[in-house]
């Protein structure tokens, strides 16, 4: 392939008007005084602790195990209980008398033995905590008093959305 030149009068325009000299720029502030900070009543100063963390209340939430299995029937007269059962439950505001957000996770059927269930229902528990996070963060729950996760939510609004359209 063949080299090509291009000069510099074909590629780059020039424009009559020059930079603005420091001699030509009047600032407002010529007079050199800048003004200074007003002192506070007291002397007291803000002191700011390196190690503080800000936590939003609201959005912490936590994963509760049962010990006894729940049952997973419709009918009372039908027994099937689950493997094991747990809720994941969020906080809806800072006032310890604000009602949590609860939503129920039940593992019907696993192939390992039930008594070992407890470690995948927790990494269930925090999976659903992350993915809550995630539709709140995209506006698909109410940030404050819903629990859902990400996928339930947005399945939920989609099958509404079809029932609309049907």
């Amino acid at each position: 392939m063949p080299a090509s030149t291009l000069t510099a009068q074909s590629t780059f325009y020039t424009t009559p008007v020059s930079t603005p000299q420091a001699s030509s720029i009047l600032s407002p502030d010529q007079s050199g005084s800048t003004p200074t900070a007003t002192p506070t009543e007291g002397g007291s100063e803000l002191k700011i602790e390196p190690d503080a963390t800000l936590i939003d209340l609201t959005s912490q939430s936590y994963g509760a195990v049962l010990a006894h299995r729940v049952n997973n029937s419709n009918s009372p007269l039908e027994v099937r209980p689950t493997a094991i059962s747990g809720y994941l439950i969020k906080r809806t505001g800072a006032s310890s008398s604000d009602i949590p957000a609860v939503m129920e996770v039940n593992i019907v059927w696993t192939d390992i033995n039930p008594r070992l269930a407890e470690n995948p229902l927790k990494e269930i528990l925090a999976w659903y905590s992350g993915l809550a996070t995630l539709a709140r963060a995209r506006g698909v729950v109410d940030p404050i008093k819903d629990t859902r996760p990400w996928h339930i939510a947005a399945a939920e609004k989609a099958v509404r959305l079809l029932y609309l359209l049907m």
